[in-house]
């Protein structure tokens, strides 16, 4: 088991409803490994952190509409986190996860 962090808009992991940017999750590597392959936008805890995110934004910005009035810098962060899912993504279909 390993903690990860969502940053989508919503998805689910089997019962497992995550509806929040920045919602942390307790999952088996396997079944995270599966989610992500599948499309579902979970980072890693330890990678989520090295963007840099505050506790402060991701509380702030927890919902989609709260990102219309986010500043750059933030934003920026968002985009790094959804690059990093993608190269995740790419590992696993490509077997080097």
């Amino acid at each position: 088991m390993s903690e990860y962090v969502f940053v989508g808009t919503h998805s689910y992991v089997g019962t497992i409803e995550l509806s929040r940017f920045g919602q942390r999750v307790e999952l088996p590597d396997d079944v995270a490994r599966t989610a992500i392959a599948g499309g579902c936008a979970l980072l890693p805890a330890e990678e989520f952190e090295a963007i840099g995110f505050t506790a402060e934004e991701v509380e702030r910005y927890q919902y989609p509409g709260d990102w219309e009035s986010a500043p750059a810098e933030l934003i920026a962060k968002r985009c790094a986190a959804h690059a990093a899912v993608g190269r995740i993504r790419e590992e696993i279909q490509q077997g080097r996860v």
